[in-house]
């Protein structure tokens, strides 16, 4: 059995929207608050951060706010508890 980058993309697109969609909804959360400032960076950890795919689109969805991916962000939310 083949997979494509179509069957790829088809298999995580939705669970990637979903993630843009809260990150987005996080953002404008932050923003609307009263005497709130601009977000100006997000913070991506985890193991599925570590997807170019999810920070590529990720990134094109939160312009100009810039995404910040850290090497081996994976390891960052078990160290920091």
């Amino acid at each position: 059995m083949l997979i494509t980058e179509q069957d790829m993309k088809e298999a995580f697109d939705p669970v990637i929207d979903e993630v843009i969609k809260l990150v987005k909804h996080q953002i404008e959360c932050v923003q609307g608050a009263a005497g709130a400032n601009k977000v100006s960076a997000v913070l991506l950890v985890g193991g599925f951060g570590e997807s170019r795919y999810l920070k590529k689109r990720l990134e094109d969805a939160i312009q100009p706010i810039s995404l910040i991916c850290p090497p081996n962000g994976f390891v960052i939310p078990l160290t920091h508890y």
